[in-house]
């Protein structure tokens, strides 16, 4: 890989981390609304576990899921990052596919043997996670019925990563990120200060909407 590919994946992955901070989601675990469309997932499609994934720095994390307890693997575990589709993608054979064996959320147990994952791209083009579903059973990949049903529920999380509530969640951190610096920022350089606030107010603002 050149220097120049090299720094266009770092940039691009940046972006993509900003645009994930931006969005809230990260303060938002456990969150009611979140559950409900997980919740959802699992019985709709008739699956024993379904959890919301976000890729969020070096560690994939899982801020809900139904029928399991990890709430997050390392990145480098991540079945569905380097897929190219952004559409509905099954794994019917996993058991088939050596470079899942030993994953920390496959290998069980219980040992899981279908996957699948709807990939969750916001509207600026980014990929900041998937709504993802497993089975212990053998089953064949879904139905186009089936794969509606996850992509229509991988929608909703979207509109509801990109809701007022999420940005309003951003805004709360930053504010408290804000303050903190300030305390630490007694003592320091004035100049150094205001455009180290000026950065975070200008965060706030993008992710909360202009000043009226």
């Amino acid at each position: 890989m050149s220097v120049l590919e090299t720094w266009s994946k770092a940039e691009a992955e940046a972006l993509r981390q900003a645009r994930v901070n931006a969005s809230g989601i990260l303060w938002r675990a456990k969150d009611p609304c979140l559950a409900a469309i997980v919740a959802d997932a699992a019985a709709q499609l008739d699956a024993p576990i379904a959890y919301l994934s976000i890729l969020d720095g070096s560690r994939e994390w899982l801020p809900i899921a139904v029928g399991m307890a990890a709430d997050e693997i390392d990145r480098a575990h991540c079945f569905y990052e380097g897929v190219e589709t952004r559409a509905v993608t099954c794994l019917s054979d996993i058991g088939g596919t050596p470079a899942l064996a030993g994953h920390p959320l496959l290998a069980g147990p219980p040992t899981i043997a279908f996957a699948a994952w709807a990939p969750l791209t916001v509207p600026s083009g980014e990929l900041v996670g998937a709504l993802c579903v497993l089975d212990i059973r053998s089953r064949p990949a879904f139905s186009p019925v089936e794969r509606e049903k996850l992509a229509a529920l991988a929608a909703a999380l979207v509109a509801e990563i990109g809701s007022e509530q999420s940005k309003q969640a951003y805004g709360s951190w930053s504010i408290d990120l804000l303050v903190e610096q300030l305390r630490d920022a007694a003592g320091t350089d004035s100049q150094q200060l205001i455009v180290g606030l000026d950065d975070i107010l200008r965060d706030v603002e993008r992710a909360i909407g202009p000043r009226r």
